[in-house]
């Protein structure tokens, strides 16, 4: 029930496709200009997010993950 998924911020967000060459997975994809995550083979690795150049990826927590804090 505790999982954490990763989640763009599309503000910051360029549609370099550097998240999508890092995913061992391959679960992310761009379309009609997003970027757009395959969450049920998310494996949580967070490559995406260490591979953007502008920091345009964060954590998002499972709502059981925020209720128990943490």
């Amino acid at each position: 029930f505790i999982k954490y998924y990763p989640k763009v911020e599309r503000d910051k967000c360029v549609l370099c496709g550097a998240c999508i060459a890092s995913c061992p997975n391959k679960v992310i994809r761009i379309e009609n200009k997003r970027v757009l995550f395959e969450y049920s083979g998310c494996i949580s690795c967070f490559c995406c997010q260490e591979a953007c150049p502008n920091s345009a990826i964060k954590v998002k927590k499972s709502l059981f993950a925020k209720l128990a804090g943490l």
